[in-house]
């Protein structure tokens, strides 16, 4: 099957490319160029900037693809182009959206037919639904194939997002502390890169996936302080936390997002079961299995190189260091010491 990847220069692109290639699939890429990447050799280099239409059209012109991944459209007028564009002249369409775009529930897991969020949240998550929304009226409306996948928090090698875990991983190497909000208790749920990346090249497969919105993250959800407790096990060392208070992470939070780089307001647990029924996938990673490919990534990369300011954190201690806020998680795997 012949395969176009819209974006495909970062993290995922990468992972998905080589999935792609690994299967047998023929590989374009479309990207503006400007961030270097390396491919297989045979995979295809386009190059047009999403935002400029006629660029677009020039550029995929008479081509036609058996499945195209739209990695990197943000926002409805930019893959409003995509989807004239290729109408007639594609047999699958997967857009990689976000959880952002469910609104919050009372109950636990989410499922893919919980509402969007239409009051709240940052305009990341708000352009991301309304993109879908555009593109399952396209599918109502003329049968444009689209399937859309909604990943949670997406971990692994070479993230692009440093504060994910680099950075959590750098306070612990330096013994610095990790600031978590409330008790530590908020659950979160992430997957691995090549998990997602894999679902993905599946779904190009089937057709009962069409007109389909899919979860894709790891198995299991995992409180903040857990997740603190996986990598002091996997490091050798004690994490330091300081706990913050709700109004204390609301002022902070907002204006410093490498603080608290995961929802923090509450607990948000995906169901995967949808994709597992539809086109069989299920996730090869779990929580620690997923910290330990990423960490394996950073001590071989980064744990010699890695800098960062943490001046505005030093300035957040003496606010909010000391007393019972601060806290202890041991690589042992007891429940987390609070220091009174």
């Amino acid at each position: 099957m012949r395969a176009l990847v819209l974006g495909g220069s970062r993290f995922l692109g990468p992972r998905l490319v080589q999935g792609l290639v690994g299967n047998g699939h023929d590989v374009d890429v479309l990207n503006r160029g400007t961030t270097p990447a390396e491919f297989p050799v045979g995979v295809g280099r386009l190059y047009a900037d999403r935002q400029d239409r006629n660029q677009m059209r020039a550029v995929l012109a008479g081509r036609e693809y058996g499945v195209v991944y739209d990695v990197s459209g943000l926002a409805p007028p930019e893959t409003q182009t995509t989807i004239e564009l290729l109408a007639g002249r594609v047999g699958h369409y997967v857009y990689v959206s976000t959880s952002a775009v469910y609104e919050r529930r009372w109950t636990a897991p989410v499922t893919e037919d919980c509402p969007y969020n239409e009051v709240e949240g940052l305009a990341y998550g708000r352009n991301k639904a309304a993109t879908e929304q555009a593109l399952f009226k396209a599918y109502r409306d003329t049968g444009f194939p689209v399937s859309v996948v909604r990943p949670w928090m997406v971990f692994g090698p070479n993230n692009s997002i440093p504060s994910r875990e680099q950075l959590v991983f750098l306070r612990v190497q330096l013994g610095r502390p990790v600031f978590l909000p409330y008790n530590g208790y908020v659950h979160i749920q992430y997957g691995h890169v090549d998990d997602l990346a894999r679902a993905m090249v599946m779904m190009a497969r089937e057709s009962r996936c069409i007109g389909q919105a899919y979860n894709i993250t790891g198995p299991d959800a995992i409180t903040l302080n857990g997740y603190l407790q996986i990598v002091a096990s996997l490091m050798g060392r004690e994490a330091q936390v300081v706990y913050l208070d709700y109004g204390d992470v609301l002022e902070e939070a907002g204006n410093y997002r490498e603080l608290l780089p995961f929802p923090w307001q509450y607990s948000r647990i995906a169901s995967i079961e949808k994709a597992r029924g539809d086109f069989g996938f299920w996730p090869e990673y779990d929580s620690r299995r997923c910290t330990v490919d990423s960490l394996r990534w950073y001590l071989a990369e980064l744990a010699g190189s890695m800098e960062y300011d943490f001046s505005r954190e030093d300035a957040m201690l003496a606010r909010y260091g000391g007393g019972a806020r601060r806290g202890v998680i041991t690589p042992d795997g007891l429940m987390p010491e609070v220091v009174r």
